[in-house]
């Protein structure tokens, strides 16, 4: 009977009392293990997926803010442009109107000259200095300018 509990010695496998102790040590080994290294390691991983999770949940924060206010740029972007637009054309408008307005002055100006120079020419009065100017074309520039500068001021 005790032939088959004990085996040969230097056998493949020795059940004796240093299973028993290698499995202890095993135990030892990995609560020491887990205590020293896996604990601190695993906290670290933990500590780490929780600080992407926040900076994740930030990303989102800002990047759904930027989408708005990008929302809100293009908006008051577009409807400044459309505003733009619109004063460019009332300007625009303005100033033909008002460049018009000039070129009929100077013409019913220098009518009025060529109308007075002729009549002269064919009564051979002389001019009068008070009746028309002596060169029409002198005073063109602050005429436009009469025109248009204090209009344009509104």
């Amino acid at each position: 009977m005790n032939s088959v509990f004990l085996a040969k010695e230097g056998g493949l496998f020795d059940f004796d009392l240093t299973l028993p102790l290698v499995i202890g040590e095993f135990c030892l080994l990995y609560l020491f293990l887990q205590q020293f290294l896996f604990k601190p390691i695993l906290s670290t991983i933990e500590n780490r997926r929780e600080f992407i999770n926040e900076i994740s949940l930030e990303i989102s924060t800002i990047t759904s803010q930027t989408e708005q206010l990008t929302l809100m740029y293009d908006s008051f972007l577009s409807s400044a442009k459309a505003n733009l637009r619109q004063d460019s054309i009332q300007f625009t408008q303005k100033c033909d109107t008002l460049f018009n307005e000039a070129i009929s002055k100077i013409i019913d100006k220098n009518q009025s000259f060529l109308n007075t120079f002729s009549l002269a020419m064919i009564y051979s009065t002389p001019i009068r200095a008070k009746n028309v100017a002596a060169y029409p074309f002198e005073d063109e520039t602050m005429l436009i300018q009469q025109a248009l500068m204090p209009q344009l001021k509104d």
